[in-house]
């Protein structure tokens, strides 16, 4: 990577985050890039701004952690259900209802590929941590779960996208189910182990967490207790702090290792001892829908990604204002992590920031080449 290139990327991210911190959007910021330079990637990170909270404010460095939120679908889920696939203990095709007892005929429709690409016809969203905040914190993780067997499908699987959170729930519990393990257990050997990024990318499991520093998203609503370390999303801080829909932690640079990983896998240059990507290799160059083995790409005619990334991009965006993209063609890649969430909950400003980030990185990395 040229450091010219390099120079002008720094100089208009300082530009545009300095901006956005200033009009609130939010108050912690990490920002990399990545592309594949004589058969390896070389990276950049940029720290921008405050953790936040109530403790005082600790400048964001490449130390800081930030809550993930969906990226837990792709990254931790998605990546789960693949490996049991690869081992043949799952099929994509399976109906869900070969593994849970569900109550609708309806759910026999449902196959874990419906889950997993948001097909499923589940609704996106419930607030269940309503209904059982008032249970002892070991009942409320099936208490969730037996709500959404009990769920009316708003579509027939297989028909529509319709993002979902209680999908990934059933794909959680499903991968709990298949391996005899907890899902950030599963995940953490299976997948994280033999990358070396352990530190890197975790669960906290509501544990209260001293010894770094978490970028704070907020303020727990029945507890009072200050977000940093601690899941902003209800339903999984009701579930215990893992779940299939949210709740990984992890620093940019973590995630720099990883979705690398990722894109070494897709071109075959490396291999997983407990992962293929030769699946997403043969269907993203086809695919019918925006999503791909538990994958977000680019929507049309306007993406959070910009307009430089290629049509065999995957990534995926979390609640919190994090997200990663991946051009799996171009061999190239994004990481933005924020805290959105803290400063509010008007999506304008991190809507409009996102694909300005991308389109400020992939428009220097795509000109250079020419």
């Amino acid at each position: 990577m040229d450091t010219e290139s390099h120079y002008r990327i720094q100089t208009s991210l300082d530009e545009l985050v300095a901006e956005n911190i200033k009009k609130n959007v939010f108050s912690a910021c990490s920002v990399a890039y990545f592309e594949e330079s004589n058969s390896s990637f070389t990276h950049n990170i940029f720290n921008y701004g405050e953790a936040g909270g109530r403790t005082g404010s600790l400048p964001v460095d490449n130390g800081t952690v930030f809550d993930l939120a969906s990226l837990t679908k792709p990254l931790v889920t998605a990546l789960s259900i693949l490996s049991l696939v690869e081992q043949g203990k799952l099929h994509l095709s399976d109906p869900i209802s070969k593994y849970f007892d569900f109550q609708s005929d309806v759910y026999k429709r449902i196959q874990i590929i419906h889950l997993l690409e948001h097909t499923s016809g589940f609704p996106a969203h419930r607030e269940y941590f309503k209904i059982c905040g008032m249970l002892p914190d070991k009942e409320r993780e099936t208490a969730i779960f037996n709500q959404i067997i009990k769920e009316e499908l708003v579509a027939e699987p297989g028909i529509r996208e319709l993002y979902s959170d209680l999908g990934y729930i059933v794909l959680g519990k499903l991968v709990e189910k298949i391996s005899g393990e907890k899902l950030d257990k599963y995940w953490g050997r299976t997948i994280l182990s033999p990358i070396g990024l352990e530190k890197g990318l975790f669960f906290n499991k509501n544990q209260n967490v001293n010894d770094r520093v978490y970028s704070v998203t907020g303020v727990c609503q029945w507890s009072n207790k200050e977000l940093s370390g601690l899941v902003n999303d209800d339903n999984c801080r009701s579930m215990g702090g893992v779940a299939g829909h949210a709740g990984l932690f992890g620093t940019a640079a973590a995630l720099v290792t990883l979705t690398t990983t990722l894109l070494k896998m897709y071109r075959g240059s490396y291999i997983h001892p407990a992962l293929s990507f030769e699946g997403l290799s043969k269907v993203l160059p086809t695919k019918s829908g925006r999503w791909v083995l538990g994958f977000d790409t680019p929507s049309h005619p306007i993406s959070s990604s910009g307009k430089y990334f290629s049509t065999k991009t995957i990534g995926h965006l979390g609640f919190t204002g994090t997200s990663f993209w991946l051009d799996c063609e171009k061999m190239k890649g994004v990481v933005l992590l924020t805290n959105r969430v803290l400063c509010g909950e008007d999506l304008k400003g991190i809507r409009k920031f996102r694909p300005q980030v991308h389109d400020t990185i992939m428009a220097e990395l795509t000109d250079r080449k020419r």
